[in-house]
């Protein structure tokens, strides 16, 4: 098992002991929760599966923003996939959300983190000053990255790599220690470092050279022997500096040919974390858009649920003002007909009144032309009659002053249609500008917000 995965599930452990009280135990059918979604983030960061321990960590996020464990779980998968921007910012959220019984724990996932940014910070200088063929300085810069953080081992083969091209065997030597020592370091890179030490203890190979020859001066030797000796030699010396000139450049093009791909391997290594770190603002990117997007969504929702209370108190008001109408129409129905009755019976009665005086002018008349009883009998008549025209005027009155109520009547039920109107049509705007506003929040929100009749 790595030495990662290891350390995966020792600090999984930790935080569980903190957060177990935040998790509440499943029941029934298998659903998509927030508490189910952050047991799968946690048992997949177990397993080491921290990719998938980071989608349920975002998923569980997007269930419920107020959750700090979600937050600390992203944390805490973005952490061992190296992320250490994105994790710092999980972190931050989960420490500004936790209860303080708990921040203790996650403090020191924190700093945990926070030691990984420094190792990148001396990772990436340290790859830009091997790129710059600076080897002293990365070397430094990739101890550091490697005291930053130890169970990076690989930073710290790269210092021993830069050490030995700078001829810094102490260093060099140092760094190898520190890894052989180390239990953080798989068996087979033991053995490499071990190796690696007898290597750099024996520093570079020695380059033996041929001792000058000192040849006896020639005795009783003759002219032809002392050429001959005289040639052979600057034969020799011919063929050593050829054979000199041949190493060196041999040495020169297998020196070229190391530069060559120590460049390549700096590029590479340069490219590799340039390309990590614009994933790495990528996501920051995206996580910030979530994050604004929910926002926005959440005060949209909270906007539309306030317009949703304007709107039901309209709908009531224009439902009351649709009923003050009603009543007002069945008022001036009720007025108008009683006016039509009223003014029947006022006509009956003013007719009734002037047939009841022609009758008596017509006695009146008969009677100053009879004579006797008879005048008498025609002069009672038309008494009778003018009595009966004198009760008719009567009701003529009567009947007039109900034809005058009736219209004064009518004319407060045309107010009262008139005011009732109005307030329905200032309740029909506002009811009809309310449902505009509710459908524009609805149109503007990524996931539609719910249909506006199923709300209400």
């Amino acid at each position: 098992m790595s030495i990662q995965l290891l350390r995966a599930k020792s600090l999984s452990l930790t935080l569980a002991v903190v957060l177990l009280a935040g998790i509440a135990s499943a029941s029934g059918p298998p659903k998509v929760t927030y508490a189910s979604l952050c047991q799968k983030a946690e048992s997949s960061i177990d397993e080491g599966q921290f990719n998938v321990a980071l989608t349920y960590a975002q998923k569980a996020i997007a269930l419920n923003q107020q959750g700090w464990k979600a937050f600390s779980l992203a944390a805490k998968s973005a952490y061992y996939l190296d992320q250490a921007s994105q994790s710092e910012i999980y972190m931050k959220k989960a420490l500004s959300l936790a209860p303080s019984a708990s921040r203790a724990t996650l403090e020191e996932i924190s700093q945990a983190i926070t030691t990984l940014k420094t190792y990148k910070m001396h990772l990436i200088s340290g790859n830009e000053r091997k790129a710059a063929l600076q080897v002293e300085d990365a070397g430094r810069e990739y101890a550091a990255a490697y005291r930053a953080s130890p169970r990076h081992y690989e930073a710290a083969l790269q210092a021993v790599e830069m050490y030995r091209k700078a001829n810094d065997t102490d260093n060099a030597l140092e760094i190898l220690q520190s890894l052989a020592d180390s239990k953080l370091v798989p068996e087979s890179v033991h053995n490499r470092v071990r190796m690696l030490i007898d290597g750099v203890a024996q520093g570079p190979a020695g380059v033996e050279t041929a001792a000058t020859p000192n040849p006896a001066k020639p005795t009783n030797t003759t002219t032809t022997t002392t050429t001959s000796t005289a040639q052979a030699d600057a034969a020799k010396a011919a063929e050593a500096e050829r054979k000199r000139q041949e190493d060196e450049k041999a040495k020169a093009d297998e020196q070229a040919k190391k530069d060559a791909q120590a460049k390549a391997d700096a590029q590479k290594a340069a490219d590799e974390a340039e390309k990590k770190r614009l994933a790495d603002m990528e996501a920051q990117k995206k996580a910030d858009e979530l994050a604004k997007k929910q926002a926005a969504d959440a005060e949209r929702q909270k906007q539309i649920d306030m317009l949703k209370g304007d709107l039901v108190d309209a709908k009531s008001v224009q439902t009351s003002a649709q009923a003050d109408l009603d009543n007002a129409h069945s008022s001036m129905d009720s007025a108008q007909s009683k006016l039509s009755n009223d003014q029947g019976r006022l006509d009956t009665a003013t007719q009734d009144m002037q047939r009841h005086f022609d009758n008596a002018a017509n006695f009146d008349a008969q009677a100053a032309s009879a004579n006797g009883a008879l005048a008498n009998f025609y002069r009672t008549q038309a008494n009778i009659e003018r009595l009966a025209g004198n009760l008719g005027k009567i009701a003529v009155s009567q009947a007039q002053d109900s034809v005058n109520k009736d219209n004064r009547d009518i004319e407060a039920s045309q107010r009262a249609i008139d005011n009732a109107q109005r307030k329905l049509d200032d309740a029909n705007g506002k009811v009809k500008d309310l449902e505009d506003r509710i459908d524009r929040l609805i149109a503007a929100g990524s996931n539609g917000g719910g249909e506006r009749s199923n709300a209400i």
